[in-house]
């Protein structure tokens, strides 16, 4: 069962609007129930612009467990890192969550960061952005499956060309390269290892580094 499905009450499905009232306090305890509904449309994802983090599937509704501290000042960090990476490219655009991020016509997620080149500018929607270039996933002790299978998975048969995965407890990240529609472990990278892009060319971070900054953040 999906860690992050949306809950309904069997005999009473939950209607649109009581969905748009769920705030991020009470993801962690309607994750891993199945919601029952006859099904969402894409407009109807859209209209949603509550408090909460979302995500679409195959007429389903997502709610995303809510986010340490840690975790946001890591998601924080890397956007930091990756709009000084961006700046001598107006062109190109870094996003964190919550951002829409189509990977097909019935499922748009929303990674912690998302990065489009410019050479792909024509891809990014006021609304949402039809794939991207790099995304990054920020790893919830309640959520691991979620971004290291269903995720690598989804954002594989997308296309997207890399991912790397923060793990905040093993102080870890992994780099993972597309490769014939699926990815490969390229490198697990360590406190003390220095991390570089295949794709944006030029850019790396010093893991050890990372990790200190965003906990004295948190």
């Amino acid at each position: 069962m999906d860690m992050a499905t949306l809950i309904g009450s069997p005999t009473e499905p939950l209607t649109l609007n009581a969905v748009a009232k769920i705030s991020q306090s009470l993801a962690e305890d309607l994750r891993g129930v199945v919601f029952t509904t006859d099904g969402f449309t894409v407009e109807d994802y859209f209209s949603l612009d509550g408090s909460y983090l979302v995500e679409f599937v195959d007429g389903r509704l997502q709610v995303l467990p809510m986010p340490d501290y840690f975790h946001q000042a890591i998601v924080g960090w890397f956007y930091v890192a990756l709009m000084h990476y961006v700046k001598p490219d107006p062109d190109s655009r870094v996003a964190f969550s919550p951002v829409r991020v189509m990977l097909d016509a019935d499922r748009y997620r929303e990674p912690d960061v998302a990065f489009m080149l410019a050479a792909n500018k024509n891809r990014r929607h006021r609304a949402y952005w039809e794939g991207a270039d790099f995304v990054l996933e920020v790893m919830s002790d309640t959520n691991r499956d979620h971004d290291w299978k269903t995720k690598r998975s989804e954002y594989a048969n997308a296309g997207i060309p890399e991912y790397w995965i923060v793990d905040p407890d093993a102080r870890t990240v992994t780099k993972l390269v597309l490769r014939d529609r699926a990815y490969v472990d390229d490198t697990t990278a360590r406190e003390g290892d220095t991390l570089a892009s295949t794709v944006l060319d030029g850019f790396s971070i010093d893991v050890g580094q990372m990790f200190r900054e965003a906990e004295a953040a948190a």
